[in-house]
């Protein structure tokens, strides 16, 4: 149980810097369009 556990917190962390990344290249995206 345990180990299944680690797996779905290793698995919300990966989304936790996708979603990062992903705020980040929008953030530049709207900056460039802005400029």
């Amino acid at each position: 149980i345990a180990h299944g556990y680690k797996k779905m917190a290793n698995e919300i962390d990966a989304n936790k810097e996708l979603k990062a990344r992903i705020m980040e290249i929008k953030r530049s995206l709207d900056l460039e369009l802005e400029g």
